[in-house]
């Protein structure tokens, strides 16, 4: 299901329509929505993003002490996570 996802979204990002009424009118030999230049810079930035929700734990690493500073200076704590004795294995 996930891989059928991808190349729509490719699609529409990259200057197709879904919906052939909104191209009815518009000459796609003269207007693109994105060049070689912009595509090419694209690209990187697509793979950062995937890559930061797959595995966000190298930002989270970056953030985590000055999320923890901040809180303290505020005067808020994160409690700590409590397991029930149903949940532990």
């Amino acid at each position: 299901m996930f891989l059928r996802f991808i190349p729509l979204c490719l699609l529409v990002a990259c200057g197709g329509s879904t919906f052939p009424a909104v191209d009815a009118g518009i000459d796609q030999s003269v207007t693109t929505d994105l060049n070689a230049r912009e595509r090419i810079a694209m690209v990187p930035l697509v793979l950062l993003v995937l890559a930061l929700g797959i595995y966000p734990k190298p930002m989270l690493d970056v953030i985590t002490p000055t999320v923890t500073a901040t809180m303290q200076h505020v005067g808020v704590s994160d409690p700590q996570p409590t397991v029930s004795a149903e949940g532990a294995r």
